[in-house]
């Protein structure tokens, strides 16, 4: 019986502190992704694995996150932005033709003081970004 409790104590430790480890890591990529100006440029975007030449406003689209969990992009979206978890990214806005608050889910492939590369999906096509950063 002394076993069997010794063990069932030594899972709650072990669970507590992936839960401890996991927040830290969630702190530490909300401050990367706000960081120095918050500014993201996009660099390349691929389809479906397939990397798509860039036009124009894309070659100058840019991110902007804040510390306080608002986000802008230079195609004029304005929302908010959380990192439920270490490898996801959320933003919530405002779609402009419908009026109707819209949840975008990204998969946080790298994030680093100079590199963003997320992947998502529109429209059954998978899409991967990659962003530089803007000091």
């Amino acid at each position: 019986m002394k076993s069997i409790i010794s063990l069932i104590a030594l899972l709650l430790f072990f669970c507590n502190c992936t839960k401890k480890v996991e927040i830290d890591i969630i702190t530490q990529k909300t401050a990367v992704l706000s960081s120095n100006t918050g500014k993201w440029q996009l660099n390349n975007v691929s389809e479906n694995f397939i990397i798509q030449p860039l036009t124009a406003a894309q070659r100058s689209f840019i991110k902007n996150y804040t510390s306080n969990g608002k986000f802008s992009d230079t195609d004029g979206l304005n929302g908010t932005w959380t990192l439920p978890f270490q490898d996801t990214l959320i933003e919530n806005y405002i779609n402009f033709s419908s009026g109707i608050t819209v949840t975008q889910k990204y998969f946080i492939n790298i994030l680093t003081t100079s590199q963003l590369n997320v992947t998502y999906v529109v429209n059954g096509k998978e899409i991967t970004a990659n962003y530089q950063a803007i000091p």
